[in-house]
């Protein structure tokens, strides 16, 4: 039984190919093989990173915040893009949520220098959750600055072992 060499190669020719295709384009258009995107659930504020490779998600996970922990849910998971980075090197396109995981890091931070009653916590997630319901992040981007801007500006003066408690927050 006689075999044509060229028809017996012929798919293998065709992935040698498709790969010198690639790696060439790849040398004249610069893509980002990797990229990644975190989304916002608004009712909850817990985050969901994604990794894709070339536009092909990879990997899923949602993580707790301090915003999640702290306030009750207010209806079922709606997710929002927040920070993505397109697979083809577009850079980063602005989301409504676009400051979202930003705002729930920013205070989180605050829990290492300042000492944080639970109910002030709470209070301060409530806030942040009933703001972003106005279909963006810009409410409660003013009202994490706002928080910010007392927190450090105003409570420093306070003395050691005072502890934020929910009358201290701006809107609650």
């Amino acid at each position: 039984m006689s075999v044509n060499v060229s028809t017996r190669f012929r798919p293998y020719h065709r992935v040698v190919i498709f790969i010198a295709v690639l790696l060439l384009l790849s040398l004249i258009v610069p893509l980002a093989w990797v990229s990644w995107g975190s989304e916002v659930d608004i009712h909850s504020g817990r985050v969901r990173k994604s990794v894709w490779v070339i536009g092909i998600l990879v990997k899923r996970e949602v993580e707790e915040t301090w915003v999640s922990s702290a306030a009750e849910s207010i209806g079922e998971p709606e997710w929002h893009f927040a920070v993505t980075d397109q697979w083809w090197g577009g850079g980063h396109p602005h989301w409504n949520y676009h400051a979202a995981v930003n705002q729930i890091e920013s205070i989180e931070k605050t829990f290492d220098v300042f000492s944080w009653e639970e109910e002030a916590r709470r209070g301060a997630a409530d806030e942040i959750l009933r703001r972003w319901q106005a279909r963006d992040d810009r409410d409660a981007d003013a009202y994490v600055r706002m928080l910010l801007d007392m927190l450090y500006q105003e409570i420093p003066d306070q003395r050691e072992g005072d502890r934020i408690s929910r009358d201290d927050l701006p809107g609650c």
